[in-house]
């Protein structure tokens, strides 16, 4: 009995090499560790500051085998694809904001991008005189002939 707690003591020892470290250093001695280690047993918080230094642990198989697939996936892109569809999500999402600002009734009173591309006037705050572009709305009844005048 006393020869197995030995061995599980020394075994323990091992693994917490720093220990040793302390008696060379004559800071404990291995009956105050032995005693310690009876009372608190091995997996107790204070022998952590004696375990060794983790080094880069080796990956597990599983981790490779995860950035292996990752890597395969990767290598498999082609990125002038990629580049071309960013593109058309662009034009999109470009489109989009168009209709948005079309059914807000511009972008918060400025002269939209399409205002300057017809030439729009605005006033001195640069909004455009007329709410709906740079004509004003048509007066009177609708005509279905707008060139033929009634008599």
């Amino acid at each position: 009995m006393a020869s197995e707690k030995l061995e599980k003591f020394k075994t323990f020892v091992r693994k917490h090499p720093k220990l040793a470290e302390e008696v060379r250093n004559e800071n404990r001695t291995w009956q105050q560790i032995y005693e310690e280690w009876v009372i608190f047993g091995e997996d107790h918080e204070i022998w952590d500051p004696y375990l060794p230094e983790k080094r880069n642990e080796p990956r597990t198989r599983e981790q490779a085998n995860k950035l292996a697939d990752v890597m395969s996936v990767i290598k498999k892109i082609d990125f002038n694809d990629l580049q071309h569809y960013i593109d058309e999500f662009s034009g999109v999402l470009t489109n989009v904001q168009k209709v948005m600002e079309s059914f807000q009734g511009g972008n918060g009173g400025a002269a939209s991008q399409s205002d300057t591309n017809t030439g729009g006037s605005s006033d001195a705050r640069g909004q455009q005189p007329y709410p709906y572009g740079p004509y004003p709305p048509p007066q009177g009844p609708y005509q279905p002939f707008p060139y033929h005048q009634p008599r």
